[in-house]
């Protein structure tokens, strides 16, 4: 006998067999049922960020928000790469907006998880971008901002030499 064990136990067998063969772990199969994002689908977004490739960054990143929701990991990279694409756009009008749109996610970001020191470092950046382009008064609220999330960001996670 091939298989001493009921149906229902073939059945989860050829399961683990097939995910083994595609390269997939059981817990792999866990997380995404639990919302968790992809790791996979994160390093490739990090990678395209990196490279420059802000445009397909954020369309991946859209594409990750709509099935997943408003997740932490999603908001915060999707605010620094607004905040990347500005930085090379030659439109003042249209930096106006990725920075604005960068702090509205960053915003977001926290609102999905405020322990996360990679949102706060996301809401230093957008707030110190805008603050660049602002009056006195707003330019030292702003900067207040940004001292007080980069902090927060530090406090969370000592050890991210980004936020440093």
């Amino acid at each position: 006998m091939l298989f001493p064990f009921p149906v229902a136990g073939r059945t989860l067998c050829a399961l683990l067999v097939g995910l083994a063969s595609a390269g997939l772990s059981l817990s792999a199969v866990a997380q995404d049922s639990s919302g968790a994002v992809p790791n996979r689908a994160l390093t490739t977004i990090d990678s395209l960020r990196i490279n420059g490739d802000f445009d397909g960054a954020l369309s991946r990143l859209a594409t990750l928000r709509d099935r997943r929701g408003n997740h932490v990991e999603i908001l915060w990279r999707m605010s620094l790469t607004k905040v990347d694409s500005a930085k090379v756009t030659d439109n003042e009008d249209r930096v106006k907006t990725l920075y604005r749109d960068a702090l509205t996610l960053a915003d977001e970001a926290l609102a999905a998880d405020s322990s996360s020191a990679r949102a706060h470092y996301a809401k230093a950046v957008a707030e110190g971008r805008i603050a660049l382009d602002a009056g006195t008064k707003e330019r030292v609220r702003r900067s207040r901002a940004v001292k007080r999330h980069a902090d927060r960001a530090i406090e969370l996670d000592p050890s991210w030499s980004v936020s440093w």
